[in-house]
């Protein structure tokens, strides 16, 4: 750590990483190799998680955030609104969020959200 000027200490509990401390510098290892350990452990999970899916025969989708996708008719959503429906009892029955109802009803143009 002190390579590049950076020097941790936690007085509560006696911890130095000043490089001349021959502990110090065993403990700052033990530490990265537990953080190494863990990112690894959360990898091989989430490869496992994958493999599952895959042999479930589930897709995996993505939307622009990153979270699973949801198939529904951007028509229906629309018609919906058309039938004087809320926002959110379109959300509800179409089972998605009510942003998701909002950007579809901008996109579309030609009904007001408000």
């Amino acid at each position: 750590m002190a390579s590049i000027g950076i020097r941790f200490i936690a007085t509560t509990q006696g911890i130095d990483s000043y490089e001349s401390n021959p502990a110090s510098k065993l403990l700052v290892h033990i530490l990265a190799a537990v953080a190494q350990f863990e990112r690894e452990l959360i990898h091989e999970q989430v490869s496992a998680g994958i493999r599952a899916a895959k042999a479930h025969g589930t897709k995996r989708q993505r939307t622009r955030s990153g979270a699973p996708g949801r198939i529904f008719s951007r028509d229906e959503v629309v018609r919906l609104r058309e039938t004087w429906l809320s926002i959110q009892n379109i959300a509800g029955q179409i089972r998605i969020g009510v942003g998701t109802v909002v950007r579809v009803l901008q996109t579309a143009g030609n009904v007001q959200t408000a």
